[in-house]
C-alpha cells in the first residue's frame, strides 16, 4: 500500500474532481488536506499492525495459479439488488497468472445464481477450442 501524503492528496484531488463532476458537490481544499493527512495516519496505523501483528499469519484467500501448459478460468457474476439486473464476467490467466483473455456481459434481471452461472458459461464459450478442449470443474 502506497500511504505517502502527495499519493493520498493526488487520489483524494482526483476524488473532489468525481464529486464535483457527478454529484455536482465541492469539496474544500482544507477538507482535503485534513483527510489526506487523517488517511495517512490511518495508513500507518495499519502497516504496524500487519507488522506487529498475528495478521501475517493468518490463511488468506489468494489465487492458485494451474499447472505448466495449462490456463484457469475465473468467473464472478454479481446482480444490483435494487434492480435485480445482473451482470457476468471473468479473466483466463496461465499458470504464471499472465492475463490470456477477459470477458464480461450485462445479463439483465436474474437472481445470483443465475449471473454465475451465465459468467461460467460465457468463460467456457470463449475458451473452447482455444484452450479449452476437456474439462475438470472443481467447485
Amino acid at each position: 500500500m502506497h500511504c505517502s501524503l502527495w499519493n493520498l492528496i493526488c487520489w483524494k484531488l482526483w476524488s473532489r474532481r468525481n464529486h464535483l463532476i457527478f454529484r455536482n458537490e465541492l469539496i474544500q481544499i482544507s477538507t482535503l488536506l485534513n483527510q489526506s493527512v487523517s488517511l495517512e495516519r490511518h495508513c500507518k496505523d495499519v502497516e504496524i499492525f500487519k507488522k506487529e501483528s498475528l495478521f501475517n499469519t493468518m490463511l488468506l484467500p489468494r489465487w492458485e495459479p494451474p499447472e505448466e501448459g495449462k490456463v484457469k478460468l475465473n468467473s464472478d457474476g454479481s446482480v444490483y439488488m435494487k434492480t435485480m439486473q445482473g451482470k457476468a464476467g471473468g479473466v483466463i490467466r496461465n499458470h504464471r497468472g499472465d492475463w490470456l483473455m477477459g470477458y464480461s456481459r450485462f445479463v439483465g434481471v436474474c437472481s445470483i445464481h443465475q449471473a454465475e452461472l451465465w459468467a461460467i458459461s460465457d468463460g467456457l464459450a470463449v475458451a473452447w477450442g482455444t484452450w479449452l478442449q476437456e474439462s475438470d470443474g472443481e467447485i
